[in-house]
């Protein structure tokens, strides 16, 4: 059985406290204009599913139309909040998938893939790539059943994202990161379960942000190809246990 559809949305945000002042706790006197104009994304999207006893299959397409969005540049203010700029016009384009396949009695399989380009229009006839906006995500899911026990593995793929929206500079990026989590699940009874998870078995090295630091000539101007990355660290080899009551 098989479904086509097709759905437009449209949400908007007023500034925050940070975007109005420009990353800081109060309001700076150099200011002479505060950020008021509130941001909107219109969302449109297209796809198709099909489902039988085994297989699920779902694939769209999307186009966000951004206006007056809040864009972080990749700095940080002094209290170490991102700052942001407003960008009167910017786009993310892309396909989803999400799949589901039921391979054995004791197997499934799974997974969700998402291809995006993103772009901020800055005049006419330039445009620049948002940055932490990677332009793949891919995951992947196996699961055995076997009486009271589900044990599975996963895997997830984030490729490599700008982190200063000025500069553009493919040596200024989050690195792209595999990691790979498993769990184990055992029901002990109808209304509990117990479950223990590792997560990042590889320990793998992984971020999830970053920003860059320049050092400046006797004009305040930024010296070329002086820029550091800076990094916020992913957790590496972790464990934790959990147990589910229902009453």
């Amino acid at each position: 059985k098989s479904k086509l559809y097709f759905s437009v949305g449209q949400e908007h945000r007023e500034p925050t406290r940070t975007d109005m002042f420009n990353g800081g706790d109060n309001i700076n006197p150099l200011l002479t204009t505060l950020p008021s104009v509130s941001e909107s994304v219109v969302d449109y999207e297209l796809g198709i599913n099909y489902k039988n006893n085994k297989l699920y299959v779902q694939a769209d397409v999307f186009n966000m139309q951004f206006t007056n969005e809040f864009t972080p540049t990749g700095q940080l203010s002094p209290t170490g909040l991102p700052l942001m700029n407003q960008f009167q016009h910017n786009y993310r384009r892309g396909v989803e998938l999400d799949l589901s396949y039921k391979i054995s009695k004791h197997f499934k399989y799974s997974a969700n893939a998402t291809y995006m380009q993103g772009k901020i229009i800055e005049t006419d006839v330039i445009t620049v790539t948002p940055i932490l906006t990677p332009n793949i995500i891919i995951n992947n899911n196996i699961e055995y059943f076997c009486k009271k026990f589900i044990i599975g593995l996963s895997e997830r793929y984030v490729s490599s994202s700008y982190i200063d929206l000025g500069m553009q500079n493919p040596d200024l990026t989050v690195p792209a990161t595999s990691t790979y989590n498993s769990f184990i699940k055992i029901s002990i009874k109808k209304n509990i379960t117990l479950a223990f998870n590792i997560n990042n078995i590889m320990n793998a090295k992984s971020y999830s942000s970053g920003y860059a630091v320049y050092r400046y000539d006797v004009n305040n101007k930024v010296i070329p190809g002086s820029g550091t990355p800076y990094y916020f660290v992913g957790s590496l080899r972790n464990y934790f246990v959990s147990l589910n009551l229902k009453f």
